[in-house]
């Protein structure tokens, strides 16, 4: 018994509220102690000389010890003699014990019960060990102490009057050991005090993790056997055990293995089939979708059976275990390359091929059998996995289209081609995809909100021709492309292409570049209108010169002109429309404002930002706009806080500082 409170808690005269009278008796007649006092600290223990338990640990060698808290650290006992012999076995020692003793031990004077073979302890007398203080806490900080260990030991030899349980040692096969005949020899040493009963032997082909006799009556009076191996497989994993009866009451056992496995690799031993490793059937995906494909994958080894290499593995997909049909399965591939080893992963998959070409792939449940030859020509036993086909689902989604840009096109640029990216499902993914809608709106709408559907491609054409959408038609247009698959899902695609167009008069016109153009070359932005000349007001390349002029007379031109930036003077030959297309810019476009004036451009088609918005945006202190009838420059100071500004048009915008300004679209 051990416990630090125990005689504290039982005894009437601790104030104890475990305290009972049968708690009480208990002490008495049971642990044959009577309560002396719970001191509130020890700092060690010390054995009481000549005592077979704790005699070794008298002064000087005594013990630490480590309390569980303060008052928690054991109790003081006197002993009781009650109808046998009480010896004391250790005392409290240091911090503010009394140095008292602290356990017993007790015999009793005569035997209990009636001897009987099938009885073990009856005929014997009585014995008690009350450890009133925790043996865990002495050298409490010391992990696995060896003094502790011997406490215990001690104790239970007294109990067992004084038997030491005999020592048994396997000396051979002690591991790394290959045996390829048909005997082999073990031998073991025993150390047994009071002398052997009888000796068993047994085996283990798996490591130890199950024993299996060798011979269950080896006798007393030998310590080697001559081990009869012919009728075992081969294996590299088996090891013995002894295990040594004394001739004790009770008897007692000491037993020993093999330190290690050792092989056993005789020609013709391997007689049994490899093993398919339980849980190592694997169905990927599972389930699987009808139109899908599938993976089989299994270990099969032969490590511990024969011990020859893998030749082959093989799979059945059916409801009951194909008995009888060894080698006519489907043959699986091992990962490595090679069936050249005692352990192969193996797999198999359909290789592209729909799961429901296959004979079994209906849907429902299914079980795959996987089991292997080995290089002795032994087929193993089967293990198996099930998994589940599933109806191929509906089509719930088709990849959008993207990257939608225009261009005019045709004769007199009357038409608009829009070319975009196809769709990831047109020609590869799920190639379903069978056309490309086209919806086209004429005021601009982030969301497409009110476009309508003006025709389609077919699937695998990236371009869609807006016939008599260009020049020529004043208005301005909006596109957006929709992939469209067989199941009728749609996906629009990121982005809008447009066209603008704006009618020119004859003489001086301030323009700008609303779209994102796939050319922004002179005579391309402005291959609409019959010109003659175009200025470009920019001090950042010569502030003493900061008009740049293009001349068609002269033949050559400063390119950059015509970005979605800046605001031009245009001189018109004739009237008629400025048209282009390319993409919308989205969200917005960010013009950088220099101080001092700066003509720029509004490239969004916003129909609601006002002078106030641009005022307060930039901190201008003045914005001029184009008027045909202010004289002498066809400029109007804007004063109007509610004017809108006009999409393609130009502006004068005069800053104090520089600024960035950002245009929002839509």
């Amino acid at each position: 018994m051990v416990s630090h409170d125990v005689a504290w808690a039982s005894h009437p005269a601790s104030g104890s509220q475990f305290w009972t009278p049968k708690n009480y008796a208990f002490l008495k007649d049971s642990l044959k102690s009577e309560w002396l006092d719970d001191p509130l600290d020890w700092g060690g223990i010390e054995g009481v000389i000549g005592d077979p338990i704790g005699g070794i640990y008298a002064p000087p060698n005594t013990l630490l010890y480590e309390e569980f808290r303060n008052g928690g650290a054991g109790d003081e006992v006197t002993a009781l003699a009650a109808g046998g012999t009480t010896d004391y076995v250790f005392k409290s020692l240091g911090g503010v014990s009394n140095n008292d003793n602290c356990a017993i031990r007790w015999v009793s004077s005569m035997a209990n019960g009636t001897a009987d073979p099938n009885i073990t302890w009856g005929g014997y007398p009585s014995k008690v060990v009350a450890f009133f203080f925790e043996l865990v806490q002495i050298n409490y900080f010391t992990v696995d102490d060896p003094e502790r260990g011997d406490i215990v030991n001690k104790t239970i030899i007294w109990l067992l009057d004084g038997s030491y349980h005999p020592i048994a040692e396997v000396s051979h096969p002690n591991g790394g050991e290959v045996f390829s005949g048909a005997t082999l020899d073990v031998y073991w040493n025993v150390t047994a005090p009071v002398g052997v009963a009888n000796q068993s032997l047994f085996y283990s082909d798996d490591s130890g993790q199950t024993w299996k006799p060798i011979d269950l009556a080896v006798g007393n009076a030998t310590n080697t056997y001559a081990w009869d191996i012919s009728g075992l497989p081969n294996g590299d994993d088996y090891m013995v055990k002894i295990i040594v009866e004394d001739s004790s009451t009770p008897p007692l056992n000491g037993t020993d293995t093999s330190d290690s496995t050792f092989s056993i690799f005789r020609p013709g031993g391997d007689t049994v089939g490899p093993v398919t490793v339980p849980g190592s059937v694997r169905v990927t995906p599972n389930p699987v979708i009808e139109t899908g494909n599938v993976t089989f994958d299994a270990i099969v080894t032969d490590e511990l059976k024969g011990d020859s290499n893998i030749a082959m593995a093989e799979y059945f997909v059916q409801d009951t275990e194909p008995i009888g049909l060894n080698g006519t399965g489907v043959m699986m591939a091992p990962k490595d390359g090679s069936y050249d080893s005692k352990l192969e992963n193996v797999t198999w998959d359909t290789g592209g091929t729909p799961v429901k070409n296959f004979g079994w792939g209906t849907v429902g449940p299914h079980t795959v059998w996987v089991h292997g030859l080995d290089a002795s020509g032994n087929w193993g036993p089967f293990y198996n996995a099930t998994f589940h086909i599933i109806p191929t689902p509906p089509d719930r989604r088709v990849l959008p289209p993207s990257g939608i840009t225009a261009d005019l096109s045709g004769v007199a640029f009357a038409d608009v081609t829009l070319t975009y990216t196809l769709s990831g499902d047109d020609g590869a993914g799920e190639n379903d995809v069978v056309r490309y809608d086209i919806y086209r709106g004429t005021t601009y709408d982030a969301f497409g909100t009110g476009y309508i559907n003006i025709g389609n491609s077919p699937a695998g054409t990236n371009t869609y021709v807006d016939g008599n959408a260009g020049n020529g038609d004043g208005s301005n247009y909006f596109y957006y492309v929709v992939a469209v698959d067989d199941d009728g899902n749609e996906n629009t695609g990121i982005g809008q292409a447009g066209k603008y167009t704006r009618w020119l008069t004859a003489g001086v016109n301030l323009v700008s570049n609303p779209l994102i153009v796939n050319d922004y070359g002179m005579m391309t932005v402005l291959q609409t209108v019959s010109f003659d000349k175009v200025w470009v007001y920019d001090p950042s390349v010569d502030p003493n010169r900061p008009w740049i002029t293009y001349d068609v007379a002269k033949g050559y031109y400063t390119p950059g002109i015509t970005d979605n930036f800046r605001g031009a003077w245009i001189n018109v030959l004739a009237d008629g429309y400025f048209t282009l297309a390319g993409v919308v810019p989205t969200p917005s476009m960010t013009i950088q404002l220099e101080m001092g004036w700066n003509l720029v451009g509004y490239p969004s088609f916003s129909n609601i930002y006002t002078l106030w918005d641009l005022l307060n945006a930039t901190n201008a202190d003045r914005v001029e706009t184009y008027d045909p009838a202010g004289a002498p420059y066809n400029l109007r100071h804007m004063t109007d806080p509610f004017e809108v500004l006009t999409t393609g048009s130009g502006y004068w915008i005069h800053v104090s500082a520089p600024v960035t300004w950002t245009v929002m679209q839509g």
